[in-house]
């Protein structure tokens, strides 16, 4: 079993979705040898399916965590280069070459469904990519809410971060409900948002970028 299986199947300690969950994700240090920095999740999951942003080992599983391996029923990736899902739990030889059509960005960058037997927090430390190193396909993307999507004072909005991509629709998952909630390309995210996932459509392949994040002109000179 290559590393990207053993790390999906982890992630059955990692997730949870919806605008009505309470979530926080701490920035923790970052260590040389990684791309992308480390955060410490800490999501709430309801009964049944959620969906939610990173991935990890289970050594990176907080002590404190409610929802533990035994409480996850199964777990399942959407593969967007053919817009169709593959069961990482239960585990299946077959299943799995359809999730290694997942690149490294893709796979770091995506949320995933977890389908929970008990309802609790689930806490947990995980890498995640930012918009930039990730390519979106046309139709369905599952994405994860890093923290510099985070808005303040009504931005950035969802369409900032469009980059080269013509965005359609948006939507999160309520999992207390069980139903997807619309989410205007003109809002932005909240606090509550960090650590969870989102899916989007677009209608072509492309980038999305990161708003203030290494971009931002530098100042004028002085007049």
């Amino acid at each position: 079993m290559n590393k990207k299986i053993i790390m999906l199947i982890a992630l059955l300690t990692l997730l949870g979705l919806a605008v009505f969950v309470s979530a926080s994700m701490t920035l923790l240090s970052k260590p040389d040898t990684l791309n992308t920095p480390d955060y410490e999740v800490d999501v709430y999951l309801f009964k049944g399916w959620n969906l939610v942003a990173g991935v990890g080992d289970l050594d990176l599983i907080l002590p404190d965590s409610e929802i533990q391996e035994k409480d996850i029923i199964a777990v399942y990736s959407y593969i967007p280069s053919v817009q169709d899902y593959a069961r990482v739990l239960p585990y299946d030889k077959m299943e799995s070459d359809k999730i290694n059509l997942l690149d490294d960005d893709q796979f770091f960058s995506s949320s995933f469904w977890v389908y929970s037997k008990e309802p609790g927090r689930l806490k947990f430390r995980t890498e995640t990519l930012w918009l930039k190193d990730r390519l979106l396909f046309s139709g369905w993307n599952f994405l994860s809410i890093t923290p510099n999507m985070i808005g303040q004072g009504g931005e950035p909005e969802l369409r900032d971060f469009a980059g080269t991509c013509n965005l359609e629709k948006a939507y999160f998952f309520n999992p207390e409900q069980q139903e997807w909630v619309v989410f205007p390309l003109n809002e932005d995210f909240s606090e509550d948002a960090s650590g969870l996932g989102i899916l989007i459509k677009v209608s072509n392949n492309c980038n999305m970028e990161n708003v203030g994040d290494g971009d931002v002109p530098p100042p004028s000179i002085p007049n």
